[in-house]
Formats: structure tokens, sequence, C-alpha cells
């Protein structure tokens, strides 16, 4: 049986399914069209709600489900989203047809020469990705930044296939999901930041949700680098199996770099900033440019953000923080005395991290969306608990409770998918909510 890269080398004429018709599916296939590949697109959703750009492709598609009809297919490229265990999916395995991810499409579309640093962990990979690719850049440096974060790496295909410019260098976040689905990928410089219990609600255990991060260092090269977070026990774990040359880093280093105008806060972003150092290091960019990217990053939007302050009080958003570890570290991050919105979707991790940070720091906890009750229970004997329905109350509550001094911290500990389409969609609406109350940026 061929595998995806040896498909994908020859794609011309071959059927191919693209299982997802979100951001990522729409990238790959997009790429596999121009590459000549005969596409089936399969969604979940109607046809009603696709992207016009989706539903103006030549090729095929399927709407309301994925069926049999992938199972004609030579390969099956997958989007982030959708489950491995999907019946059809599940069949398909059983039958031989290979699959892979968007990410593993893209790469194996690409010339062999472009350098690729990617970055995966449980928290921080936003922010990090985010910091190496911004000093990349300030090194003069042609850079990608994109994967689970911006741009899918097809659209970078496709480009080139059409003529652009390859970059130096191409920086991606991966997610657990992307993962997954890597074959040949080989990335010059991986980072793993750390592994804490996520996305319970699709893997069996943490170890199997590490085994999954795992996949992008299993293909380096000897002469790649992993650069491993040496306070996480999966990370020592996986640096006792690697052929890749291993960088350590911890946020107790010291580092030879100068943190003091960087906007980010708390221990777990100066981990971040280690993290990204010893990448770019890895890299090949020299000392300056680091601490010039370093002086000048402006930090994520959705990753204690601060968003205003209004009579007194500061407003950060923290949307993204979607599980308990991410919650836990910003409400350890912020000034106090906090007042903690949380909520949205349960992943199945629980809240203990959280409780303990919020204790004698946070004095109101408001909670909101269909894991209220279970945060609600966890933070019982911590401190006051209100509970509301939505963002929108709950923003009311907490300018409604806050006193001069307050800090009003938005990190979910939740996923968005109760309320809204993702977590970037809640964090712009808890800041227009916050601009609306007035006072300064």
């Amino acid at each position: 049986m061929p595998t995806p890269s040896e498909i994908i080398a020859s794609v011309k004429g071959r059927r191919v399914g693209v299982v997802g018709g979100g951001v990522s599916g729409l990238a790959a296939a997009r790429l596999l069209v121009a590459m000549g590949a005969d596409v089936l697109l399969s969604d979940s959703g109607p046809r009603e709600k696709a992207r016009a750009d989706l539903l103006a492709l030549p090729c095929a598609f399927e709407f309301d489900g994925h069926t049999d009809a992938l199972l004609g297919r030579e390969l099956l490229v997958l989007s982030p989203g959708v489950k491995p265990t999907h019946p059809v999916l599940v069949e398909a395995t059983k039958r031989g047809i290979p699959s892979c991810a968007e990410v593993e499409l893209g790469y194996c579309a690409l010339p062999k020469a472009l350098p690729y640093c990617g970055i995966t962990g449980t928290n921080g990979k936003t922010t990090t990705t985010a910091l190496i690719g911004h000093i990349v850049s300030t090194s003069g440096r042609r850079v990608f930044v994109g994967g689970n974060i911006g741009d899918p790496l097809c659209n970078l295909a496709a480009g080139v296939l059409a003529g652009n410019a390859l970059p130096d260098i191409a920086v991606l976040e991966l997610s657990s999901y992307q993962c997954e689905g890597l074959h040949s990928f080989s990335a010059a410089v991986a980072v793993l930041l750390n592994v804490t219990p996520d996305h319970l609600e699709r893997y069996t255990s943490v170890d199997a949700y590490a085994a999954a991060k795992a996949r992008l260092f299993e293909k380096q090269r000897v002469d790649g680098t992993s650069v491993l977070n040496k306070d996480d026990r999966y990370a020592k774990a996986l640096g006792m199996k690697l052929h890749s040359r291993i960088v350590w880093f911890s946020a107790d280093d010291k580092p030879r770099f100068s943190f003091a105008k960087s906007p980010l806060l708390g221990r777990h972003n100066r981990e971040n900033m280690m993290a990204a150092i010893a990448a770019c290091q890895a890299l090949g960019i020299d000392e300056a440019s680091i601490q010039r990217g370093l002086d000048s990053f402006q930090g994520v939007e959705h990753r204690i953000e601060r968003v205003a302050t209004v009579k007194g009080v500061t407003w950060f958003n923290d949307s993204k923080a979607t599980n308990d570890d991410a919650a836990a570290k910003a409400l350890a991050a912020v000034p106090t005395p906090i007042i903690w919105l949380a909520g949205g979707r349960d992943k199945g991790g629980g809240y203990a991290l959280s409780r303990a940070a919020a204790t004698k720091r946070v004095k109101l906890a408001i909670v909101f969306g269909e894991a209220a009750p279970l945060i609600e229970r966890a933070m019982q004997g911590v401190c006051t608990i209100a509970r509301v329905d939505n963002i929108d109350e709950a923003v009311a509550r907490a300018a409604g409770s806050a006193a001069s001094g307050d800090t009003v911290l938005l990190s979910p500990a939740c996923s968005s998918f109760d309320q809204f389409k993702n977590y970037e969609e809640r964090g712009r609406a808890f800041k227009a909510l916050v601009q609306a109350l007035g006072g300064s940026t």
C-alpha cells in the first residue's frame, strides 16, 4: 500500500478525499485541485452554511455527514476537528486507505529544502510560535507562521506552486490533532512545551494525548534539534527515546537575554520565552536579533491580553485558556484581587489546578455556560461564586462587583463550543463588552 507521501508525489489524476470543510479542509482541497487531483470534499455541515470560496472549487462535494463515498478514495486528508473514530474513517483504515493531516499534505507538496520549526504542547503554543516567528522576522529572514494559528501550511504550498517565493523558515504551531496525521514531516527544530490533561473527550488518557504530540519528534533526522522542557515529565520521558540533538529549557534557567521590556506575564510565559530563545538559537538566529525580537514582541490576542482599565479595574482577555492548566497559570500571573470569569464546554480534565491557583487570589468567581455547575462545585470553599448564563451577564456582574484595584480575568478553563464558534469569537465578544464600559486601553 503506498504511503501518503508517495501518493501526494504523483497526485495528478488520483482520487483524494478531503474530510472536513473548515479552514484546513478548504486549504487542502484548493491545493489538491491545483495539483490536478480528483477531489471529493466531505463535510458534516449543511451545504447552505459552506463558505462561498469552498463551493467555488472545481471538485465534488458531499454535505451533512461523511459517507461511504470516501471509501472509493486512494488517500484521505483529515481536518484537525474530524475524529478518527468516525465509522467511515474506521472502515477506511480497515481497508488500508491511507490518511494524513493537512500539514502533511502541505509538507509533501513543498520543496524539501524549506526548514521547519514545529511547536507543540498543551499550553503556550500560540505565544511561543508567534514569538519565534517575530524573532525570525526581526533577524531579516522571510518567515511563514501558521499551522494551528493563521494560515494552514497548504496555503503556503499553493502560493509557491503558483509562483510565490519560498520563505526562509516555516514556523508552525501544531496541535495534537494535527500531529496525529504526520507521517514524513520532519522539523529542523521541534519544540515540546508541556503536556497536561486536555482533550480527554477525544483521547482515552493523557498518555494517549502525549503520544499524539510525540509524533512531531518521531521523524526528525539526527541533525534535527528537539527543544524540550526539563520540568515536564512527558518531555523528559520523550527525551529518553529521541535520536535528534536535544536542548533542554526551564523557566528557572538564567538567560543571557533581558525580558524587561516584554509584556508577557507569569512564570509560564518565562518558560515560553526560554523555549523560543532555544529554538531560535537552533535555527541560527543571532543574539542581537533575539534580543530585539524579545523587546518588540507585543504578545498574542486572547492570551492574558490587557483589554482596558475602567474605573481603576483592569480587564484581561484570556479566552485561549481552554483547559484547567492554562486557566491556573493565568490566575497565578495577573494582579490580585481577582474576579474570575470561567465556563463554556467542559473537556473532561477537571478544575483542580484552577482551584489551587484561585485560593487566596480570587475574591469572586463568575461561572457561565454548560460547565458552570462543575466549576461552581470545584470552587466551593475557595471564594464567593456567582452563576450566570453567558458572557454578557458575566461581564455585567463583574462590572457591578469590581472595585478600583481589582483585576477581572476571563480565563474560561473550557472550550467555547457551547456558545461560540471558537475561542477567538468568545474573546472578541468579551472585549467588545468591556470596551463598551468605557475606560482606557
